[in-house]
């Protein structure tokens, strides 16, 4: 009897919208989550689409006084990232390149 070893490679690829996971844009139960399975899995990957950092709203507003959290998660997120993905330039320039470490890489994908 043959015994074939097959190697399973699991990564995640996250569409990151606070807003889209969290109704204040402050999902701290995925980042919490997410840093959970990366320290049971570290040799997964975890490549993540920025599609937004936090709200830039007046400061009349619960998304001004709640745009540090959603600035940290996101931070905690792109340092746990294998890869970071962003369509926005200022993301990359004034954002991602501050959290990353020397294992993770950013591409900004840029549409005409």
């Amino acid at each position: 009897m043959n015994l074939i070893l097959v190697k399973i490679y699991i990564a995640i690829l996250l569409y990151y919208v606070g807003y889209g996971y969290a109704q204040r844009g402050c999902p701290v139960w995925l980042v919490d989550g997410l840093e959970r399975w990366k320290n049971l899995f570290p040799k997964r990957s975890l490549v993540t689409m920025f599609h937004e950092i936090s709200a830039s709203v007046p400061p009349w507003t619960s998304a001004f006084w709640l745009s540090s959290l959603q600035r940290s998660l996101a931070a905690r997120l792109a340092q746990m990232s294998d890869r970071c993905i962003t369509s926005k330039q200022l993301y990359a320039d004034s954002f991602l390149l501050g959290c990353l470490n020397q294992h993770n890489y950013l591409l900004v994908l840029k549409f005409n």
